[in-house]
């Protein structure tokens, strides 16, 4: 036996130090189920040239090597950074068509080619070690197949240029291969790759289960009964200890890093070293041992495996051995229990024995059987059996304190009807103020609705008095637009009724001068025509403001804009000069002569421009009066300019005025409802508050304002087109 296993050791040896095989071209033909191994034929070139992916390229004069070894083993690639290996196939008739696939396992980042296509990128391959992303992988597949018979080139760039970390734990399976590509049936691959990983993931998925729901249990159970203090550690070793028998195994599946993969892995084994001690730590308080110098020593020993597990193999040996050692110190706590008189020292002893012979049938089954189903029976020994007869333990430890505890449950049950009998009473009162506490509620709930009632009421009130104010200042407004053409047409009624006179006076006359009688009807005529003008002019202004009180609120049809908004602009003019007649602005109109109809509910838009307007001239009036009380002449002109233009599907209307300007602290408030800086009485806060309703909600566009205190503001309002 020992003969067998320095055999065994000598060809593990072996392995890590061959460096390949002479290169050749390797000759495929009919593939089984289980492939073939491409772990001959290869060349190697440090460097890095696109055209080295070509089968063309003439590579006899590279080396051959055999990238199927450890990383460790191979230095002249981790001292190149970056490079290519390359493989060339005989290719038989019977592959080609087929579908394949290659089965591939790395440590380092690759491209891999096929007849200088590029078939698959595992990792980032870079000369730059910031950039360069080396992947573990294992049995990773991907698909290839052969398009004719013959010659096949299989290129890979190859990098390993970053300073990657490792851990070397062989006792895992872990293999740091280079590169190890295998060609088999693309079904094959494919079933193969899924019967790893469960052959993995299951078993490692319901170690983890049993360790965590142990852990679990054992935790309930401290924190339910303290006394016993070996619940504590012997929980906080399980969770610890779960991570470590399910995390490793799922980097066969991530996306992370060398660096990041075996960083993690080297994480989850000091979790491993912590769950060894605070184990050992729950069989001493079993056994009453206080802790010693051999306690001391386990704690050391995984303290050195734990930081010299990137050392090549050193972590591996250490963490090997501080494992006897802990089984050890197990058997040798146990066997003073037995002496000691404690029954649970046996089950101790004996699970020491047996967990020991485990740990070396998993270390060395993959020497002896190529069969994975047993190093997996023996890992799961391995893993399982120590926690479960401890777990037994502790549980058997505990039913003896629960009997104990039976004998006072009849005090406790005493006890407890006496307790539910004061909390039926005291469940009676709650209730009863329940009571009396929804009826409080419910009243001040009506309450509260009356209140909000009234408040609707009062905001109904002040929007009905907001609808009034605008309308009084469109009245107005219409009033005096119309007085204009009345006042004409009355003077030049008069005017026409004394030339008429005349006329009839030189009829009279015996000897009428013919070309006065003409300059009289010449006059008379133009009379008549300014009248029919101005009576027109009237006639329009009614019509159209008809018209506009014929739409309903919500009643859309295609609009002018531009007329919309120079009829209302001078309207809000003429209702201001009603009531102060020494006020004067320059009215500017840049309205767009291409703009076309626009869908709106044009008494609503007037509303909201008769509510800008209005505060445009309020604003410049303001300015008016303050430099009027500075006593300081300036050449200060009151000015409104309208500005419309279509573009990107909407069409916008500008109002600017040169007056008081808007501060930044209130500029966020005039949205508000019933928020107003105009003196009490001269305005209700709801007049831009209804305007940005209609425009935003009512006709799906946009309304915002930019201003400059003491210089300009200017309202854009945005509308679909």
């Amino acid at each position: 036996m020992k003969t067998r296993l320095l055999t065994l050791l000598l060809i593990w040896l072996l392995r890590l130090t061959t460096w390949g095989q002479s290169a050749a071209v390797v000759q495929l033909g009919n593939l089984s189920e289980k492939g073939i191994v491409l772990d001959t034929g290869w060349t190697w070139q440090a460097g890095d040239e696109s055209g080295w992916a070509g089968p063309s390229y003439n590579d006899r004069q590279w080396s051959p090597i055999n990238p199927a070894q450890s990383i460790h083993s191979l230095n002249r690639i981790r001292q190149a950074g970056i490079g290519w290996f390359r493989l060339r196939l005989q290719v038989d008739t019977s592959l080609v068509g087929k579908p394949l696939a290659l089965l591939v396992s790395q440590t380092g980042a690759s491209e891999i080619y096929l007849n200088g296509h590029l078939i698959t990128r595992l990792g980032t391959v870079s000369p730059n070690p910031h950039t360069e992303k080396a992947r573990f992988i294992t049995n990773q597949p991907v698909a290839v197949s052969f398009s004719q018979a013959g010659e096949q080139v299989i290129a890979v760039r190859y990098s390993f240029t970053a300073p990657n970390f490792y851990v070397f734990f062989p006792m895992d399976g872990y293999a740091l291969w280079c590169l190890r590509v295998s060609l088999l049936p693309h079904e094959a691959a494919v079933t193969s790759y899924s019967r790893f990983l469960h052959l993995i993931l299951i078993p490692a998925a319901l170690k983890a289960g049993i360790t965590l729901m142990l852990a679990l249990f054992h935790l309930f159970l401290y924190f339910g009964y303290p006394g016993q203090r070996a619940h504590l550690p012997f929980g906080i070793s399980m969770l610890l200890y779960s991570p470590w028998l399910i995390g490793p195994t799922l980097l066969y599946e991530s996306t992370l890093t060398v660096s990041q993969a075996f960083g993690l892995f080297w994480l989850l084994y000091g979790f491993v070293a912590i769950a060894g001690i605070l184990g050992t730590l729950a069989l001493y308080q079993v056994f009453n041992r206080p802790t010693d110098f051999f306690f001391r020593t386990l704690i050391l020993g995984y303290m050195l495996a734990t930081l010299s597990m990137p050392v090549y193999g050193l972590g591996f040996v250490l963490a090997f051995f501080t494992t006897l050692y802990q089984v050890g110190l197990s058997l040798q706590t146990a066997l003073k229990g037995v002496r000691q008189g404690q029954s649970e020292g046996r089950i101790v002893a004996i699970n020491s024995i047996i967990w020991m012979i485990c740990l070396v049938l998993a270390a060395l089954s993959p020497y002896f059987s190529d069969n994975p189903v047993l190093a997996v029976v023996f890992r799961a020994g391995f893993d399982l059996l120590s926690p479960v007869s401890f777990s037994a333990i502790l549980a058997a430890e505990y039913a003896r304190t629960s009997r104990t505890l039976q004998i006072k449950l009849a005090e406790v049950e005493t006890l407890s009807k006496k307790t539910i009998s004061q909390e039926q009473e005291k469940q009676q009162i709650l209730a009863q103020h329940n009571e009396t506490l929804e009826r409080q509620v419910v009243n001040r709930t009506q309450q509260l609705q009356a209140s909000l009632d009234e408040l609707k009421k009062a905001q109904t009130q002040l929007i009905h008095h907001e609808k009034m104010a605008s309308l009084g200042e469109l009245t107005a407004g219409i009033a005096h637009e119309i007085q204009n053409p009345l006042n004409f047409v009355n003077n030049l009624t008069e005017v026409s009724q004394e030339l008429v006179g005349e006329l009839k006076e030189e009829e009279d006359k015996a000897n009428p001068d013919p070309t006065l009688r003409k300059e009289l009807l010449i006059d008379l005529e133009e009379s008549l025509q300014k009248i029919t003008h101005h009576g027109k002019r009237a006639d329009s202004i009614v019509k159209g403001m008809l018209q506009h009180s014929r739409s309903s609120s919500g009643e859309k049809q295609p609009t002018d804009l531009n007329k919309l908004a120079e009829e209302y602009l001078r309207l809000a003019y003429q209702g201001l000069r009603a009531k102060d007649k020494s006020f004067n602005a320059d009215l500017r109109l840049n309205l767009d002569p291409n703009l076309k109809l626009v869908n709106v509910a044009p008494q609503e838009i007037g509303r909201v421009l008769l509510n800008i307007y209005n505060n445009a001239f309020y604003a410049t009036q303001e300015k008016l009066k303050q430099t009027g009380k500075a006593g300081i002449v300036l050449d200060y002109q009151p000015q409104i300019e309208i500005t419309t233009h279509k573009g990107n599907g909407q069409v916008e209307l500008r109002i600017k005025d040169n007056g008081t300007g808007i501060s930044p602290e209130v500029i966020n408030k005039i949205y508000q409802p019933f928020f107003t800086t105009k003196p009490t009485g001269q305005g209700t806060g709801l007049g831009l508050s209804l305007s940005y309703d209609i425009v935003t909600k009512g006709h799906g566009g946009e309304m915002r304002v930019e201003s400059t205190p003491g210089e300009f503001t200017e309202f854009v309002v945005s509308i679909p087109s």
